[in-house]
């Protein structure tokens, strides 16, 4: 389908994407306080899905604090290249839901044309 490239300065969510009917889906692990954004940009043979967040850091108590933490904050971005002449993306905006920390993105391509060819017998009997 295609590949990514992950460009962050903090935080580097897990992610996936996949075609499932006529849209492609992605999936990223962004659990607790983030933001998305989302765009589509065009270059040459590739349609770029450019997702672009933030994963703010939880208010931490004032006394006591943290005694350890492995958790992950910070920007990030995110491009997914698709070949153009497969996938043309419909919608600029994609439908956003949140599941259990799963931001799930939607966006609806065009059905690809399927090229018929059609093969008739020369000797037509009328």
């Amino acid at each position: 389908m295609g590949f990514s490239n992950l460009r962050g300065n903090g935080f580097e969510p897990n992610f996936n994407y996949y075609q499932k009917d006529q849209k492609i889906i992605v999936r990223v692990e962004a659990p607790g306080n983030c933001s998305i954004q989302s765009k589509i940009n065009y270059s040459g043979e590739y349609t770029i899905i450019r997702l672009k967040g933030t994963k703010k850091q939880d208010k931490e108590p004032k006394k006591g604090g943290n005694i350890h933490t492995t958790r992950e904050f910070g920007d990030f971005n995110l491009d997914i290249p698709l070949k153009t002449e497969e996938y043309k993306i419909k919608n600029q905006k994609p439908i956003i839901n949140e599941k259990k920390g799963v931001l799930i993105l939607e966006y609806e391509i065009e059905k690809k044309e399927d090229n018929y060819e059609f093969i008739t017998d020369e000797k037509d009997d009328i």
